[in-house]
């Protein structure tokens, strides 16, 4: 259309190719009020548009009314905003410093939902963009009486900021709804944080003037109860009514006959504890993510009968990896190094520690490997572990699916205890095949 209006009489010169796609590019660029032009990219525009939605919702803990209605409004800031970054043109927006100090925690989970736009377009959301964004997504929220100004706000905390650790935010996310989680961060980070808080969900021990809850990095449903009865009362100065299973079981015995009394207890503690639907497809947008059995193999997996001590543990633990070139050797230093500052806060559970640390320390690609112990290795006097499961992630998320299904591998002991007491690999492959192919179902 530019070449065609460019070689018209209206133009004295004849223009280049060089200066019609100049032209051609600033015509995209620009700010409209309405956009109904048929042109072929519309439709991946679109669609990027709906998964920054999506990611919006799934981090303010939100459901945005009327979306497609949204979805139209933003489309028309949205196109033109993205020819402007794609190809770095600047934007002025006079709002943006007003923004950022009116409204801190929505601008910070617009911007972390832009995280879609960065890896599409292959370089950061300029914070005039940000803001442009803050403001539909506040307008729209304000429009539907939903407001995030009146949720107490909290951070997730653990030694090496990533890992397990994302597998806990989402999980805290469904059991306090009307909580505003803004980051999983290192205690180190966590001091310099920027932002305001009111609650510190922590893996660790730590200084910190807010409300400190110490939890483990999964919750089984005993957790979830004890932590939610820990919240309502430091929030609102009460607590509901805790019922004791096991005064509840004698009381069935008294009048009946419980023929499997461990499933019974454990359908009551199920019912009892757990008020908020488990991790969500949805939440978590796994579909492009591997499941386990892409990471955990034969040839990823060992069997040892002992080793000196944790160190040696997790060097012979991440050796597959290090021989594969996932990770570098500085990785499992860095791996030691965490717990040697830290403490053994990688015993997730007992007998199970999943050693990891930042992915910048020499993670080379996604990648996960287990080592069986005969005899157990103590992390610390009291905490001895046969399983040593190594996890070099490259970000926040790309491992998450594959690490819910080794926690929900890793929640029923009855799982672990035949993983420890077996000598045979297929074994503990049938055990990761299975929830795999569970999870995906």
């Amino acid at each position: 259309m530019v070449e065609e209006m460019t070689r018209t009489n209206a133009f004295q010169s004849v223009w280049s190719e060089t200066e019609n796609l100049y032209a051609t590019l600033h015509l995209l660029s620009m700010n409209r009020t309405k956009d109904i032009s048929p042109l072929k990219d519309d439709e991946a525009i679109q669609h990027l548009l709906q998964e920054i939605v999506a990611e919006f919702e799934r981090l303010a803990f939100v459901h945005l009314k009327d979306k497609e209605q949204l979805c139209q409004q933003l489309y028309v800031h949205f196109k033109p905003a993205y020819h402007r970054l794609r190809y770095g043109l600047p934007q002025m927006n006079p709002m943006t410093g007003r923004v950022q100090k009116v409204y801190p925690e929505l601008h910070h989970l617009t911007k972390k939902s832009l995280w879609v736009l960065e890896k599409e377009i292959g370089c950061p959301v300029s914070e005039e963009e940000v803001a442009y964004f803050t403001v539909y997504f506040g307008g729209w929220l304000r429009r539907q009486g939903t407001t995030l100004d009146d949720r107490k706000r909290a951070i997730v905390v653990c030694p090496n900021g990533i890992g397990i650790s994302n597998i806990l935010i989402y999980t805290l996310r469904e059991l306090f709804p009307d909580i505003l989680f803004l980051d999983v961060l290192s205690v180190r980070n966590a001091a310099e944080y920027p932002l305001s808080y009111d609650l510190v969900f922590s893996t660790v021990h730590m200084r910190t003037k807010a409300a400190l809850f110490v939890v483990p990095p999964i919750l089984e449903l005993q957790d979830k109860h004890t932590l939610r009865q820990q919240v309502m009362q430091e929030l609102y100065g009460y607590t509901t009514e805790s019922v004791d299973v096991a005064t509840l079981l004698k009381i069935i015995s008294k009048y009946a006959t419980i023929h499997e009394q461990d499933q019974l207890e454990k359908a009551l503690k199920s019912n009892v504890y757990t008020h908020t639907p488990k991790i969500t497809q949805f939440s978590l947008k796994e579909a492009e993510k591997p499941v386990l059995e892409e990471l955990l193999n034969m040839q990823t997996i060992q069997l040892q009968p002992h080793v000196s001590d944790w160190k040696e543990g997790i060097q012979v633990a991440a050796k597959p990896l290090v021989d594969l070139g996932t990770v570098e050797e500085r990785y499992v230093d860095a791996m030691i190094e965490a717990i040697e500052t830290n403490g053994p806060y990688v015993v997730i559970t007992p007998g199970v520690a999943i050693p990891h640390a930042r992915p910048e320390q020499g993670v080379r690609s996604l990648s996960m490997s287990l080592l069986k112990l005969d005899e157990a290795v103590d992390f610390a006097p009291d905490k001895p572990v046969r399983l040593i499961i190594i996890l070099a992630a490259v970000d926040n998320d790309s491992h998450l699916r594959a690490l819910i299904q080794l926690t929900q591998l890793l929640n029923e002991p009855a799982n672990i205890e035949e993983i420890l007491s077996t000598s045979d690999k297929s074994v503990l492959m049938e055990y990761v095949h299975k929830y795999s192919k569970e999870e995906a179902e």
